[in-house]
């Protein structure tokens, strides 16, 4: 049978008589596989090292394969013709047009896969120094270690920790493009589908990748990968964006921090309008809605509240759950809906440099690169952000991982996980 990779690699297995091939991963939606009608056949000799030619005789194959009833969510878009018919549908309509959540596939590849390649040099201009946290967390590994940056971006921590052997991968090409520029080894691939194999790698980075994934199962699937290319006894540093940006007073990150200074932009200078507006607001509002709660409401609901729990799957979904339930006005009865609701509605536009007010966001980013044909147009990219307690609960979810430990840093969840046997 013969196999070919899109780059142009091929690759020819030999199939005994009364065998089975089961294909999975790559091998069955990367690769194209056939098998060439040709008399003759090149195979290794049954005895020595040398090859010989074999004559072919009658072939007698069957293929089995599943039928999808519903829209593909496989890591190969590229490839799916699923994916192709929607993504088609959707071009042919509004460009603005945001798909549903529902279609989570389709979500992120138009608004976290496509605008990471238009952005790439602009937002690589802004990625410079890397993170305190996570560089001491590399400068402590063991001489010699293999490091995978999952989502390396530009390969801002591919630099220095010369004591480690360090490689990178992204989903753009684009970026991937800048850190090879750089000088860093890198390579394309989604992080739900890592082409390296299990147990080889000593540790890993995910650093703002998790929180583009647009449904638990896919992050949580994630956070499997990670685990499953890592060593037993292997770490990883994962970073999610953080819905509590004043977490603490002393920890705010400086996503909230940039509307209380000198703005460097018109974008910031609006924010911040738009911040003191709502603060000037505020002030003048009953304590409840201060509290995010409808004027109507002055405390939780317990019966509210054992809903939202029951249709929850995490603790920390629960209390989000809740908190839209009750900022909507949605009685108790409708509660089991919020999230379908949710889903079925076009996703809100976050307002910048402001506070949370929704877990999945588009963010919008202002392209500033001038030498690029999309300068100065907006685009907007998915965002999951976390709540307390979330990330957490999902890395729980995996018996082949010990939580070291967990913070708070720069308006982000952090984790440090361990795989263990």
């Amino acid at each position: 049978m013969d196999f070919r990779h899109p780059n142009g690699q091929q690759l020819s297995v030999f199939l005994p008589q009364r065998s089975a091939i089961v294909m999975t991963g790559e091998s069955r939606y990367l690769w194209t596989h056939g098998i060439t009608p040709r008399k003759t056949d090149i195979v290794r000799q049954t005895e020595g090292s040398g090859l010989t030619l074999q004559q072919r005789q009658r072939r007698t194959s069957f293929t089995f394969r599943k039928i999808r009833r519903s829209p593909c969510a496989c890591a190969f878009a590229e490839q799916c013709d699923s994916q192709k018919r929607q993504v088609m549908k959707t071009e042919k309509g509004d460009d603005e047009k945001t798909p549903h959540i529902s279609n989570p596939v389709l979500m992120e590849r138009i608004h976290v896969h496509q605008v990471y390649d238009r952005i790439a040099d602009h937002f690589s201009g802004t990625r410079h120094t890397q993170w305190p946290l996570v560089a001491k967390f590399l400068s402590v590994q063991p001489p010699g270690s293999l490091v995978l940056d999952i989502g390396c971006g530009n390969g801002k921590y591919l630099a220095g920790n010369e004591h480690l052997i360090k490689l990178g991968c992204d989903r753009s090409l684009e970026l991937n493009k800048i850190s090879q520029q750089r000088g860093f080894e890198v390579f394309t691939c989604d992080c739900l589908q890592v082409p390296i194999r299990s147990a080889t790698i000593d540790v890993c980075l995910s650093i703002a990748v998790i929180h583009h994934l647009t449904t638990q199962e896919r992050r949580l699937t994630a956070v499997k990968e990670i685990l499953r290319i890592l060593q037993p006894g292997g770490q990883a540093l994962v970073y999610v964006w953080a819905m509590e940006q004043e977490h603490d007073s002393s920890l705010t990150s400086n996503y909230i921090k940039a509307t209380k200074g000198p703005q460097s932009n018109e974008e910031d200078k609006s924010s911040a309008l738009m911040s003191t507006i709502d603060d000037s607001n505020d002030k003048k509002k009953p304590a409840a809605e201060l509290c995010d709660l409808p004027p109507y409401i002055t405390e939780k609901s317990e019966t509210l509240e054992k809903l939202a729990r029951k249709n929850a799957q995490t603790e920390a979904e629960a209390l989000c759950i809740e908190r839209q339930a009750l900022s909507t006005g949605d009685s108790c009865a409708n509660v089991s809906n919020v999230q379908n609701n949710l889903q079925e509605k076009s996703l809100p536009i976050h307002v910048n440099r402001t506070q949370f007010k929704h877990q999945d966001v588009l963010v919008p980013w202002h392209n500033k690169d001038k030498q690029n044909e999309d300068s100065q147009r907006v685009f907007h990219r998915f965002y999951h952000v976390f709540c307390e307690g979330e990330l957490e609960q999902l890395c729980h979810k995996l018996d082949c991982a010990k939580l070291l430990h967990s913070y708070y840093d720069r308006g982000n969840w952090c984790v440090i996980l361990q795989k263990v046997i």
